[in-house]
Parts: C-alpha cells; sequence; structure tokens
C-alpha cells in the first residue's frame, strides 16, 4: 500500500508535465502510425490495380 500511496504521489506531482508531452508524442506517434498506414496502402494498391 504504502508503494503504491508514493508511485501515486510521483504520478500526481508529474501529472500536469507528463499530461502535455504525452499528448504531443501521442498526436506524433498517431501522425507516424498514420503516415505508414496510408503509405502501405499506397504501396500495395497499384500492383493490385495496374
Amino acid at each position: 500500500m504504502h508503494i503504491a500511496r508514493e508511485g501515486e504521489g510521483i504520478f500526481g506531482s508529474s501529472r500536469g508535465r507528463q499530461a502535455e508531452t504525452q499528448s504531443r508524442e501521442w498526436e506524433i506517434l498517431v501522425a507516424v502510425v498514420q503516415g505508414a498506414e496510408s503509405w502501405w496502402n499506397w504501396a500495395k494498391q497499384p500492383r493490385a490495380s495496374s
């Protein structure tokens, strides 16, 4: 219980900064994943259509 409390305290104090950083990193990650997906679909498409 004591360890869990300490962890919560650590997360609680740094949550504001982490939220900003994580949201930016998440946006970048999503953009990269979507870009890779669209590239993969594009890479597969020409062979099927042509």
